[in-house]
């Protein structure tokens, strides 16, 4: 009896696997919409299961062409290279026609996806202009790398502010916009004394703002400080 392999082999590709998903669709051909007692849902159930293997096969398919492609010889610091060029031409909310700016290349494919999350570099520009989703995804995937974060942080859950004060030690550049008890309620939280940080800039959104609330900060490293 010929194997799957000579299957393969031997027959084309529109033929193997139209036979292949015939074969898989068995379980399900005597199911009708009238039938009672859940039939209809585990039917439904096991043929959504099988289009998303057929979309994962699809994808592995999509990775081996895309591997074959002459761009894929590029070392991985090489393609990274590439990637920080596009991070400074065009980052992140920059245009609304593509708001995700440069990271639209890790979309293109799994490996230019899994480069760019080798490199914790090209994240180090956290930019939460996209939402506090993206800029929380951008602080994990710049791991400890040298960050520059610059955030509105009116309306901020705590649980992403404690993210900021998680990476406050590996900040060499921050920017906060906000109320000032919530400006005063997050730099209390840093861990001290900072070890990179050359730039913080307070922005509060009311007029009344008491720079006494910072004094307690003595940043020796710190060049320019600003409460405004």
């Amino acid at each position: 009896m010929p194997s799957r392999a000579d299957d393969y082999t031997t027959s084309d590709p529109q033929t193997f696997w139209s036979n292949f998903v015939l074969s898989r669709l068995v379980q399900t051909e005597d199911v009708s919409p009238r039938d009672k007692n859940g039939a209809v849902v585990r039917a439904r159930t096991a043929l959504n299961a099988e289009l998303s293997a057929m979309h994962l096969a699809m994808c592995s398919i999509r990775t081996r062409c895309n591997a074959l492609a002459p761009i894929s010889v590029l070392p991985a610091e090489a393609l990274a290279r590439i990637f920080q060029f596009c991070a400074a031409m065009s980052p992140p909310a920059l245009r609304k026609q593509h708001p995700l700016g440069w990271i639209e290349v890790t979309h293109v494919c799994r490996h230019w996806h899994d480069t760019a999350l080798q490199f914790s570099n090209l994240w180090v520009d956290i930019c939460y202009k996209l939402g506090s989703q993206w800029g929380d995804t951008m602080l994990a995937r710049a791991k400890a790398a040298p960050i520059s974060l610059h955030r509105d942080v009116t309306g901020a859950s705590q649980s992403s502010l404690n993210l900021i004060c998680e990476h406050f030690l590996h900040t060499r550049e921050l920017r906060l916009l906000g109320p000032p008890a919530i400006l005063k309620s997050t730099i209390d939280a840093f861990p001290l004394p900072p070890t990179i940080l050359e730039t913080m800039e307070l922005h509060a959104i009311f007029p009344h703002f008491d720079i006494l609330l910072f004094e307690h900060f003595g940043f020796p490293g710190l060049h320019p400080f600003s409460a405004a």
